[in-house]
């Protein structure tokens, strides 16, 4: 998880791989340190319905809601159930007549489910934040319950002080008949503060001047999602990308193949945090100027037993970017002779619209993970296909040694 003593020793691992390669410090390091104000991990939270006539109701934490606050938290409280389109259409009067009710002290829950005008929520949210500042809040999102534990990774910075939890369409319909039973709610939550993050880069230099300023990155998330307190989130699938990642570089920079332009290995930290390494890195040598000109290659999850196609996702490569055109091809050439079955499809993602611009034009390469094994305790390695694996990962050091030769 970014901010941890362990993620600081994954990228101090990784700068000893680079080294042991040959490969060459990126901008004269390998660690590119960054500051994360905060990083959070929830381990763990309990919300409950007490006092109803039907007796207590303990619900499912990552089943039935997830909790978006970055606090420790503990409390029973009494329950103000609100309708956003009700509280909306509030005029001053209203609301100041509802405040009476002593918000500050209670719990409130608010049914958005019936109107995702972003417009009308946000007003809403300017209200409860700025006015009745309750002990806790729940949102009745209208989401589908899953069959599994994913673990939900969205901060909500708004409420600092405030628990906040949302839940699943179907416990909000039964939290909807609760009558005048009181909710209690806890948070157990690291929180690290003014901590900091590293990417790891390094590169092997491109030989021809005229495309100075010009770079092929291949990138992999290093960090993670953290663990809760009673279950461990191994993240094989990704782990096996940045495992890919490193042994492209080791084998390239054995090959000694001179590049035409710099080929650069990244590997990202914050992946999964508001303060992101991919985000720090295009500020400090994109929009300043220092890199002109980038062809970006993301390795996700990769080989999951489950799934018997690898996502390619090349929308945000312009057609008339030639370059990038034959990367694509060599890929396809590449998958059909290992026999890897290649989908094409959309993926959006915190990372992938950091490493996107007119100057940088990103591809992907994942599973769609269509189960929902990301993000769950169901990522372990025996989740990996170990044949399939192997053909992908020579299918992707075949495309970068022959886009390396500047074939």
């Amino acid at each position: 998880m970014a901010g941890t003593d362990e993620n600081e020793e994954l990228a101090e691992y990784i700068q000893t791989e680079m080294k042991s390669y040959g490969i060459q410090p990126f901008d004269g390091e390998f660690l590119h340190e960054f500051d994360i104000e905060r990083s959070i991990n929830i381990k763990n939270a309990t919300l409950e319905l007490v006092g109803s006539s039907a007796g207590d109701k303990k619900f499912e934490f990552r089943k039935d809601y997830y909790v978006s606050s970055p606090i420790n938290f503990s409390g029973e409280f009494e329950v103000v159930k609100l309708e956003v389109n009700e509280l909306y259409e509030m005029n001053r009067a209203q609301r100041e007549a509802l405040l009476e009710n002593d918000l500050d002290k209670k719990l409130i829950m608010i049914n958005i489910y019936g109107n995702m005008d972003y417009r009308v929520i946000n007003t809403v949210l300017q209200f409860i934040v700025n006015q009745a500042r309750p002990q806790a809040i729940i949102f009745l999102d209208g989401w589908e319950r899953e069959g599994y534990v994913s673990k939900h990774i969205i901060i909500n910075k708004i409420f600092s002080n405030t628990a906040v939890v949302s839940v699943s369409k179907e416990m909000g319909d039964e939290m909807q008949r609760m009558g005048n039973s009181k909710i209690k709610v806890s948070v157990e939550a690291d929180v690290y503060e003014n901590t900091k993050g590293y990417n790891v880069m390094g590169y092997i230099p491109g030989t021809d001047e005229t495309k100075k300023g010009q770079s092929i990155i291949i990138g992999s998330k290093l960090d993670f999602v953290g663990d809760d307190s009673n279950i461990r989130y191994q993240g094989a699938l990704e782990a096996g990308g940045l495992a890919v990642q490193l042994e492209i570089a080791k084998k390239l920079a054995a090959s000694g193949i001179k590049p035409k332009q710099d080929i650069i290995f990244a590997f990202w930290d914050g992946s999964y945090n508001e303060y992101r390494g991919s985000s720090y890195f295009v500020k400090k040598y994109v929009d300043s100027g220092k890199i002109k000109q980038v062809t970006y290659i993301d390795i996700g999850n990769l080989a999951n037993k489950q799934e018997k196609t690898l996502l390619m996702d090349t929308s945000r490569i312009f057609p008339k970017n030639k370059d990038a055109q034959t990367y694509i091809k060599i890929l396809k050439d590449n998958a059909r002779k290992q026999g890897v079955k290649i989908g094409y499809g959309s993926v959006s993602s915190p990372l992938m619209i950091d490493l996107n611009s007119k100057i940088i034009q990103s591809m992907l390469i994942s599973n769609t993970d269509k189960e929902g094994i990301s993000t769950t305790s169901k990522d372990t390695i025996d989740m990996i296909d170990r044949n399939r694996y192997k053909k992908i990962g020579q299918m992707l050091l075949d495309t970068i040694v022959e886009i390396a030769r500047g074939k």
